[in-house]
């Protein structure tokens, strides 16, 4: 037995004399050499050691290269995938006998990558010579966790990537990135001992702190129970987690996950996009919750979540697997403020704006599908007060369908279905609303500041539109609905002197002094329908009661030019004696205009209507007078002087029955304002002989 523990001896040691001769007596440009060309063909690629190679056997296995070069495949924009600096890794010998591996020092100083992917899809990422180079990827080898994954043993005393850069070039997708200036140290005392990863790194020019934990990467590869941590943080944001993967042969992991965000608007802007400059809009950010994780899938239970001065609580969820990534989730929300993050309302004396012809950029909804239930107590948009409403989106390739089932609003309740499909070149709009019971003057006046109409009712209506500029969906806008409101009143004008208005006008030429806002016309009952083409909406049925008038009315609301031209005619159906008239005007119509450009709306009564009715009476008048004073070629002459048409015959204007033609609205309104003005005039002779 001592014989043969010399022998071992003696062999150990002429093995040992034998390496080191190789060591140091063979030139150092010769194992140089080797190195290249066994590395060049593995690789696939030209390696070169442009400056000097040393080995050393003691008290560790230690090797050392300068100015490494690997080259690029033909076709790319750099000739080298990466150079380094230098690089120096050091094994403790006596281990690597039992196949344990035992790692004193590797270290990349200053290396250099460059990662690219051409615009046919070929990158240059992957080597070998059985593949090859820059060939386009293939499909991945499946991995699992299990026992024995990792057939050796290691420990990593001291691994360290100094000043590491690494640029990623995709020229399919137009985009790069940069991760420079990596500092990083790992330490791992043995493969099944915990390993921690800390360091700092530059992305895109932010720097960022890493701090990581894996409880180790043996019980990890063995599909163990293994404990994981990992923060990062920066200046614009911070991740947190806490938790382990888990005992699968799948990756999985759950945690307690975190996120930080100080400034969303400096996020949004380091990321490329300018929010509205609003100083209460757009700050701080946290969500907070359970976190559970595959390659496939992103859950997170019991989210709790902060925005600005808003708060909710919820679930959600990400399914990655198939052509584009799938969100679902429910969130809770008490009130939702949304009034900071909407476009700038116009200016007081700016008045509304000219639609935008900016073209719409929703290449967002093409980017994920959705399924997302969004609970409120409280909404408010600028002025408008909604109460508690459901909202359930869903978005599957390009279209959007958002239906809000349960929707409080001033006393009464509504439901809305919105849909936004961007499949097509031309995206598509449309809304569906049903609103009942809603008390329509603080609605109008919080929406539109519009207060002179007031009354509780209801309304619906279907709008359809494409375009891919606001100007061009109000242009092309199409669709129909009904409104109907009762009880309530027209604020600032009294329609009932608008009758008298048009007496006064008939008897004196001129109209009274404008109305003021203290005066209104109550109505029970106020009906319209409407249809909408072109950007313009008609209505022919508008239809306003009340105990003493009956206002009947018609006209168009050009929404693509942003003008109006609205006619209401006013009849007293009951005495106005004793509502500030002085005579009895039951039947009179007087017609009032509403009219012009939004930004300069007119309204008053329709005086050029008037006047031409009346003439038109006038000349009817005078004609009969000639027809039974004058008779033969003389009258038919005084009438051609006059410009008045010929006298139809007795009995031409017979109907088939044999009864005369009824007279028209219109016809009957002004043979009674004439009325009046004779009547009017013969009392003013006779108070005067």
């Amino acid at each position: 037995m001592r014989k043969l523990s010399l022998f071992l001896t003696l062999l150990v040691l002429i093995m040992g004399g034998a390496m080191a001769a190789i060591v140091y007596l063979v030139p150092p440009d010769f194992y140089k050499q080797k190195i290249e060309e066994q590395a060049s063909a593995m690789l696939g690629r030209e390696l070169r050691i442009e400056g000097p190679v040393t080995l050393r056997l003691w008290p560790s296995l230690q090797a050392r290269a300068q100015n490494v070069t690997l080259a690029n495949p033909p076709g790319f924009s750099t000739p080298h995938f990466a150079t380094m600096k230098a690089m120096r890794a050091s094994v403790a010998i006596v281990p690597l006998f039992s196949r344990r591996i035992e790692i004193k020092e590797f270290a990349l100083v200053e290396p250099a990558i460059v990662l690219e992917r051409r615009s046919n899809g070929a990158v240059n990422w992957i080597m070998g010579t059985k593949k090859k180079s820059g060939a386009r990827p293939g499909p991945a080898t499946k991995f699992k966790r299990k026992p024995g994954a990792l057939p050796l043993e290691a420990s990593l005393g001291d691994i360290r990537l100094i000043k590491a850069d690494v640029r990623y070039i995709d020229h399919v997708k137009g985009n790069e990135h940069q991760v420079s200036d990596v500092n990083l140290d790992l330490n791992m005392p043995a493969l099944n001992a915990p390993m921690g990863v800390k360091g700092r790194l530059v992305l895109d020019g932010q720097a960022y702190a890493l701090d990581a934990m894996l409880g180790g990467i043996q019980q990890f590869m063995d599909g163990a129970h293994t404990p994981l941590s990992l923060h990062l943080k920066n200046d614009l944001f911070s991740i947190a987690f806490d938790g382990a993967f888990d005992q699968s042969e799948k990756i999985a992991a759950q945690g307690e996950l975190s996120l930080n965000v100080p400034s969303v608007r400096k996020l949004a802007a380091f990321a490329g996009t300018e929010l509205a400059d609003n100083p209460d809009a757009y700050g701080a950010f946290s969500v907070s919750g359970t976190a559970r994780a595959t390659t496939k899938r992103f859950a997170f239970d019991n989210a709790k979540l902060a925005f600005d001065d808003i708060t909710g609580t919820g679930r959600f969820g990400v399914v990655f697997a198939g052509a584009k990534p799938k969100i679902t989730g429910e969130l809770a929300i008490p009130e939702l403020d949304v009034t900071g993050y909407l476009p700038p309302a116009a200016e007081t004396g700016q008045g509304i704006a000219p639609w935008s012809t900016d073209a719409f950029d929703l290449a967002a909804l093409n980017a994920v599908n959705a399924r997302f239930t969004l609970a409120l107590d409280a909404l408010r948009l600028r002025d408008i007060k909604i109460g508690k409403s459901t909202l359930e989106a869903k978005l599957e390739n390009g279209r959007l369908q958002a239906d809000l089932s349960e929707m409080t609003l001033y006393e009464g309740r509504g439901s809305a279905t919105m849909v936004v499909n961007a499949r097509g070149k031309t995206p598509s709009f449309s809304l569906a609303a049903n609103i009942a019971k809603v008390a329509f003057q603080p609605l109008l006046t919080d929406a539109i500041k519009f207060r002179r109409l007031a009354g509780t009712g209801a309304a619906k209506f279907t709008l359809l539109a494409t375009g891919s500029s606001q100007a061009e969906i109000m242009h092309g806008l199409s669709g129909s609905g009904d409104m109907r409101l009762q009880d309530g009143k027209i604020i600032g004008v009294n329609l009932a002197a608008v009758l008298r208005k048009a007496q006064s006008f008939l008897s004196t030429g001129t109209v009274p002094a404008s109305l003021n806002e203290t005066q209104a016309t109550d109505f029970t009952d106020l009906t319209a329908s409407f249809q909408i083409a072109n950007g313009v909406a008609r209505t022919d049925d508008f239809l306003m009661l009340s105990p003493l008038i009956r206002v009947p009315g018609e006209g168009t609301l050009d929404i693509g030019n942003q003008m109006v031209d609205f006619r209401l005619t006013p009849r007293a159906v009951a005495s106005l004696e004793g509502q500030g008239g002085q005579a009895d005007l039951v039947g009179i119509k007087a017609p009032f205009r509403i009219h012009g450009p939004w930004n300069a709306v007119k309204a008053g009564l329709d005086t050029k209507l008037i006047k031409k009715k009346a003439k038109k009476r006038a000349k009817k008048e005078i004609g009969r007078l000639i027809d039974s004073n004058l008779t033969g070629s003389t009258g038919s002459a005084l009438k051609s002087m006059l410009g008045l048409p010929e006298t139809a015959p007795d009995g031409a204007a017979n109907a088939d029955n044999g009864e005369a033609k009824a007279k028209t609205d219109e016809e009957q309104a002004v043979d009674a304002l004439i009325g009046l003005f004779k009547k009017k005039k013969k009392k003013k002779q006779n108070n005067n002989p």
